[in-house]
């Protein structure tokens, strides 16, 4: 079994976030076949902050599903609280922020990888202001670098 704050999943498979791919009936394959987690595509906390119905749709699940994990990314800590806030209040049992993908359109914002050496965000220098648990919640927030960044031995999240 594997704890991530107070959730506590049947195993360490956890599936990883793919665009285009893990779309609900994929999570739901995933977790037929023993996935401990599944995790949504990577959501834009801009599009929830802003109420893009577009963007909702990342969020949709089955409970079947569960435990279920939301990938955020973003630049500003203010749209990713509230994009967070948005996840769990769709279901995610649990949020990712990703701080790890290198890609130009995702980048080129602050966000992702840029978000590990400070870019806009300031996420690499420290955890952003804005983002916090609700007090009613207890939903765990994890940070997820890209790979090489922390030693193996160690557990994130």
């Amino acid at each position: 079994m594997l704890k991530i704050g107070n959730l506590l999943l049947k195993n360490y498979l956890i599936m990883a976030p793919m665009a285009g791919i893990t779309n609900p009936p994929f999570r739901l394959i995933a977790k037929r076949l023993g996935a401990g987690l599944v995790v949504t595509e990577m959501v834009s906390a801009v599009g929830l902050s802003r109420g893009h119905e577009k963007t909702f749709r990342y969020l949709e699940s089955t409970p079947e599903e569960k435990p279920l994990s939301v990938q955020i990314f973003g630049a500003d800590p203010y749209d990713m609280a509230m994009a967070a806030e948005i996840a769990v209040e769709k279901g995610a049992d649990l949020v990712d922020i990703n701080m790890g993908c290198p890609a130009r359109k995702v980048v080129k914002n602050g966000a992702g990888a840029s978000s590990k050496s400070g870019g806009r965000s300031g996420y690499g220098r420290g955890r952003p202001q804005g983002l916090h648990r609700s007090p009613d919640r207890e939903n765990p927030v994890g940070l997820v670098p890209s790979g090489g960044q922390f030693s193996r031995n160690r557990r994130h999240h």
